[in-house]
């Protein structure tokens, strides 16, 4: 399961979260990941500061 999360991007936890969710609605495709990266991003360069800094 590590090697897939790894390869993948995600954490362990979220490819079983995945196989559970396709254990019950029959789907296999990954679900569309829904996060703030955007957001985020937005306010880091509204603040005026690098995404380095922010780490």
């Amino acid at each position: 399961m590590r090697a897939v999360a790894e390869t993948v991007g995600v954490s362990e936890r979220t490819v079983w979260r995945w196989l559970e969710q396709a254990k019950t609605t029959g789907q296999v495709e990954a679900p569309v990941r829904q996060g703030h990266a955007d957001g985020v991003g937005r306010g880091v360069g509204a603040a005026g500061r690098g995404g380095r800094e922010c780490r």
